[in-house]
């Protein structure tokens, strides 16, 4: 790999982030609509914190 490489592909790197923060909303709202609570949705993948994301709304 040379710099214009590592250059390319940090320039992608918002349009990842943004990406994966549509799947991970996504999957919340799949998550609530089977019945998980968040506590469940936080400590189901040991993520240790029960924390919504700003993107969830409350339910």
């Amino acid at each position: 790999m040379d710099r214009a490489d590592i250059t390319a592909a940090l320039t992608l790197m918002p349009r990842v982030r943004g990406e994966l923060d549509e799947l991970e909303a996504g999957l919340l709202t799949m998550a609530r609509g089977c019945g998980l609570t968040w506590h469940e949705i936080a400590f189901g993948p040991r993520l240790g914190t029960p924390r919504r994301p700003a993107s969830a709304t409350p339910a």
